[in-house]
């Protein structure tokens, strides 16, 4: 979808996100661009397609499918919880944050030993993202156990 609207000639400024279903994908553009790709746009790839302006209250937003993952860490180190989510190395993850690809709340971090809290939502550019569900508490062994969710 995003190539077939980028190829209209218009900027990724005025396109917000794209929300896809089954058989449909709810686009949010400005305004001022609704009626020019309503026309312009006729086919995404070798499908043809026909698209229609609705109000924002018709807007289908799918349901976000999350996989919980149950661990335990060091530390609420953002590093140890990125190698928790992800399944990688401390180090490995530490390169990621160093090399500017890791978000804590859409904030760009480059501190490995940023702390992070219950609700905190953490982006790695090329990984994905997570956000720490719950962080219930130290174990026995001293290690604090947390329960994240990977957005699929």
């Amino acid at each position: 979808f995003l190539g077939s609207l980028m190829s209209q000639g218009i900027k990724r400024e005025v396109l917000g996100d794209l929300l896809p279903q089954t058989n449909s994908c709810d686009v949010l553009v400005l305004r001022e661009m609704a009626p020019y790709l309503s026309l312009q746009l006729t086919h995404v790839g070798h499908t043809k397609v026909q698209t229609r302006q609705i109000s924002l209250s018709e807007v289908q937003v799918p349901e976000q499918k999350v996989k919980r993952i149950a661990d335990t860490v060091a530390s609420l180190r953002l590093d140890s919880v990125i190698a928790s989510g992800f399944q990688l190395g401390r180090s490995k993850a530490a390169a990621y944050v160093h090399a500017g690809k890791a978000e804590v709340n859409h904030m760009t971090t480059i501190k490995p030993d940023t702390q992070v809290v219950e609700g905190d939502i953490i982006s790695v550019r090329g990984l994905g993202r997570l956000r720490v569900s719950e962080v219930k508490g130290q174990t026995k062994k001293g290690r604090i156990a947390l329960v994240l969710e990977k957005f699929l």
